[in-house]
């Protein structure tokens, strides 16, 4: 990409200037399908950035305060498929009888 756009404020900058919601989408398809990796979209990293950082034992107050949520609801939606695995994992972690 030439310097010419360098004066715009979008993260995201293609070769005719800034990259539309739209176009994001289309990227992140086509990359996706280049990879292997069937429905990438967006939202699927966020989903992944929510369960790595929970599982790694970060709060939900910090992950709520990062990603720029207003409400523990967004935590629940985003965190929620691999909410009972990360239970377990943190249960064999912390529970008294499993170290015995």
């Amino acid at each position: 990409m030439e310097a010419r756009h360098r004066e715009l404020a979008w993260l995201w900058i293609g070769e005719r200037g800034r990259v539309t919601d739209s176009g994001l989408r289309q990227m992140l398809e086509r990359r996706g399908v280049k990879a292997g990796v069937e429905h990438v979209r967006a939202h699927r990293f966020r989903h992944a950035a929510a369960d790595a950082y929970l599982k790694r034992g970060g709060s939900d107050v910090n992950l709520e305060a990062r990603m720029g949520w207003r409400s523990p609801t967004m935590i629940r939606r985003y965190a929620a498929a691999n909410r009972l695995q990360r239970a377990n994992d943190e249960h064999r972690r912390l529970a008294p009888g499993e170290r015995v």
